[in-house]
């Protein structure tokens, strides 16, 4: 059986893959309003050393998709 995220709910993981300082420390998915949003977040600390969580949200087909092959010269407006 799959796991189907409801709306309203997300998940936010560890990034294990981060290469430097200005990557995300987590990183997962959301869904909102039947729609899946891609969510990252930062670990912060303030100058009276409280921590807290600084977010990003996209929808995730405003990422760009690495699966998809580059337009070709020819098929740019330009």
């Amino acid at each position: 059986m799959t796991y189907e995220m409801k709306d309203g709910q997300g998940s936010l993981f560890r990034n294990k893959k981060k290469t430097n300082e200005r990557a995300p420390d987590m990183n997962g998915d959301v869904k909102l309003d039947g729609k899946m949003y891609r969510i990252a977040g930062w670990t912060r600390t303030t100058q009276n050393g409280d921590k807290w969580l600084s977010l990003s949200i996209q929808p995730k087909e405003d990422r760009p998709d690495a699966s998809q092959p580059m337009a070709a010269e020819e098929d740019l407006p330009f």
